[in-house]
């Protein structure tokens, strides 16, 4: 995240502890803005797993041992920090964004799954949004949830100034509830558009 963050012009103000999750970094853009992420991140494996399909890819949620307890991930009561779940890919190519919001409260150790056709798609143009597959019960009637993929040259800061360029659109409707906050396809700043 740093790498990107540095090779789209960002000067990094906090660099967080490896050793200390969730990581919190704050950084200025190239248009000299400071903005700061709050992101917990973890490694992307294919690895095969007894009783999973070939061709998928995930990310798995935990630190430390598995206890079963709920944990609620964290968000800026003020707005200052953004809050990100990531996926982030062993060789450093590409991330994976899934909305913190809709996972918290969360336990740890829940993988989140994904194709291998949804990497080859983030590779082949930069990024690539999808509607997850997972497993619903008849009682579940719970949002659809989304992924973004993003290529790590794809990441762009100038999100701001497109973030206040929307928000001046008064055809959008309100964010409303006490759970309102960005999800994935508000994310934008991870996607370029160039």
């Amino acid at each position: 995240m740093l790498d990107a963050l540095r090779g789209s012009g960002c000067r990094i103000l906090h660099t967080p502890d490896p050793a200390c999750p969730p990581y919190r970094i704050t950084f200025e853009t190239r248009l000299g803005e400071r903005m700061g992420i709050i992101a917990y991140a973890f490694t992307i494996t294919s690895r095969r797993t007894k009783g999973r399909p070939e061709d998928e890819a995930r990310f798995q949620l935990k630190y430390g041992k598995k206890t079963g307890e709920v944990y609620e991930l964290w968000q800026d009561p003020y707005g200052l920090y953004t809050t990100l779940l990531v996926g982030i890919d062993t060789e450093g190519s590409y991330f994976v964004g899934a909305d913190p919001v809709l996972h918290s409260p969360t336990k740890f150790y829940i993988s989140l799954e994904f194709k291998h056709a949804h990497v080859d798609q983030i590779k082949a143009s930069g990024w690539h949004v999808w509607e997850r597959d997972h497993r619903q019960t008849k009682d579940d009637e719970g949002p659809v949830e989304v992924l973004v993929g993003v290529l790590v040259e794809g990441v762009d800061t100038s999100w701001p100034l497109k973030a206040s360029a929307r928000s001046s659109d008064s055809s959008l409707p309100p964010p409303t509830g006490s759970r309102s906050r960005p999800s994935p396809t508000c994310m934008q700043w991870l996607v370029s558009s160039s």
